[in-house]
């Protein structure tokens, strides 16, 4: 077979996310692209990225964010500043940085302007990296998972290779030195408040980029089962911030049924300190962990969003045994907003969520099926699954048996 390849490059440039008006069809296409780009790439090429581009990528990224080039690049319409420009606002050396933002402009980060004197200019990305969500995780990368990743490999021969499931005696206890310590129980040392805003930070980033559960399945319906202003409608369960309540409140602002936000103490206090719109809306904030009683009776959604893959099964089961004896039979549905892994054909982003949950919890993303023998061992039946493509995430709907 052979190819014009002239008009295949032009047309290929001129592709982008605005080509497409279904999301959906952007995913696809997206993940054909990178199994093409695995198909033209040789064994030789594909170990010269993974030794050398990738890992200096990461590099570049946290000197990047060090010297705030990407906010001193600023909005993709500002004007394009030469690396001494960018050396001078950041008093970095010149000969050093334009090796940095060499290696950012041939991995796309930034653009590259040729020219007597070469510019770089922002792209889309690196508008993004330069907000403090954005650049949350390439904090996180530089400063806990490339050192929490390397300490797994002796993990796992210490044990037999055996899969971690204790929470508090997984890889990354190894790698903090904090054995008999969960990963939450870590990040609440005051110590390590940087690590926990770098994680709340990047949560917050992933969530505003990505589409919420409400996208995913729809309540419409369910919510005019009950008009009761004094019946509780959603408790989110862990719900950190209230990003999710507000999301709710947001779209459905004429129901009158009561929101209820659980959390740990100090999340409460912080999420109303940083959503005030939770007082103002009415949103009632209560202290809860999860691994005691659910307090709230007969409510019609009890929400978990992404807390099971944070724990093992036997953790789960706990989480999940206190709030069974709270739902209503025949009424009341358990909404747990959570990665699906397939048999086969795994997306690359749920196969490293899995080993991330594993290092960093001895937890796991779970299949259907996994889900399904999760649920029934502890009283409730998985009545639907709701997925979208382009989300990753699918919304798990259980009842009480």
């Amino acid at each position: 077979m052979s190819f014009d390849f002239d008009p295949l490059q032009q047309q290929l440039q001129s592709i982008n996310r605005s080509s497409f008006s279904d999301d959906v069809a952007r995913a696809q296409i997206l993940v054909a692209a990178q199994a093409l780009c695995h198909r033209l790439e040789t064994p030789l090429e594909w170990v010269q990225r993974m030794t050398w581009q990738e890992p200096n990528l990461n590099l570049c990224l946290k000197i990047a964010d060090d010297l705030q080039l990407f906010k001193t690049l600023g909005q993709r319409d500002s004007p394009a500043k030469t690396g001494a420009e960018l050396a001078a606002s950041s008093e970095a050396e010149p000969a050093l940085l334009e090796r940095i933002l060499r290696h950012l402009a041939s991995k796309q980060v930034i653009n590259e302007i040729p020219g007597n004197e070469v510019k770089y200019s922002a792209t889309e990305l690196s508008k993004a990296l330069s907000t403090p969500e954005g650049g949350s995780g390439i904090r996180q990368t530089a400063t806990l998972h490339t050192t929490m990743l390397s300490h797994v490999p002796g993990y796992l021969e210490s044990t037999g290779y055996r899969v971690p499931t204790d929470p508090r005696n997984a890889p990354f206890q190894q790698c903090v030195g904090k054995p008999g310590h969960t990963y939450f129980e870590w990040m609440q040392e005051p110590r390590n408040k940087e690590a926990a805003d770098n994680m709340n930070l990047l949560m917050k980033f992933m969530t505003q980029n990505r589409k919420s559960w409400m996208d995913v399945f729809k309540p419409d319906n369910l919510l005019k089962q009950d008009e009761d202003p004094k019946a509780p409608v959603l408790v989110d369960i862990g719900g950190g911030f209230g990003t999710d309540v507000l999301d709710f409140h947001r779209r459905f602002p004429d129901f009158s049924g009561r929101i209820i936000l659980q959390e740990l103490p100090a999340v409460i206090a912080s999420g109303r300190e940083k959503n005030p719109d939770l007082i103002s809306k009415g949103i009632e904030c209560q202290e809860h962990d999860f691994f005691t009683p659910e307090p709230v009776q007969g409510a019609l959604l009890y929400f978990l969003g992404s807390i099971l893959h944070d724990w093992p099964d036997q953790e789960a089961r706990k989480i999940l045994r206190n709030i069974v004896p709270a739902m209503r039979k025949g009424y009341s549905k358990l909404l747990l907003s959570e990665n699906i892994i397939p048999a086969t054909g795994c997306h690359p982003h749920h196969s490293a969520i899995d080993l991330s949950m594993m290092v960093l919890f001895g937890a796991q993303e779970r299949t259907e099926a996994h889900w399904k023998d999760l649920l029934e061992s502890e009283g409730l039946t998985l009545v639907a699954v709701h997925t979208v493509p382009s989300c990753l995430k699918s919304v798990i709907v259980a009842e009480k048996k």
